[in-house]
């Protein structure tokens, strides 16, 4: 090779070499949703957010499921939440359910795709209440990273 060609060469090597390792990806930012309907069959919010019943600004949703039924025996749930300031649908991937708890598997569409792990556990119910009353955590994963935080909320009509 003749010092003519030597020359660029390394000049590419040195300039690839100094380009970034591809970046780590961020951990998924879960944000609230401003849900102004009542309609979903499950809303969960942050454990410790106010919400008051006749103020709809402090409807702030983290997660929100509807179920529908087009014949009256099986039902389509779709989920939905804000991830990175996008409010994504999000696709039903499983559930698991336990002694104590159930945990529902959930998937964004697209790419880059974040996977949401819901773990519910069921709190008191009131005795004649159509509403059953769940705690726990839900975590949104991207690659390796992840963020998880508390809810609250409830399912049913």
């Amino acid at each position: 090779m003749s010092t003519g060609n030597l020359v660029p060469a390394l000049l590419a090597i040195g300039l690839f070499a100094a380009l970034p390792a591809k970046a780590e990806a961020s951990p998924p930012r879960i944000d609230d949703i401003g849900w102004h309907r009542t309609s979903a069959y499950c809303t969960f919010s942050r454990a410790k957010a106010e919400i008051k019943k006749n103020d709809p600004e402090s409807w702030r949703f983290v997660l929100l499921v509807d179920r529908t039924s087009e014949d009256g025996r099986a039902s389509i749930e779709t989920a939905y939440m804000k991830i990175d300031g996008i409010l994504r649908e999000l696709r039903f991937d499983g559930v698991m359910t336990g002694e104590q708890s159930e945990s529902r598997r959930y998937m964004t569409y697209g790419d880059d795709p974040v996977r949401v792990e819901v773990e519910l556990k069921p709190g008191k119910r009131k005795k004649g209440a159509k509403l059953f009353n769940y705690t726990g955590t839900i975590k949104a994963i991207r690659s390796n990273t992840e963020t998880v935080l508390e809810f609250k909320g409830d399912c049913g009509h």
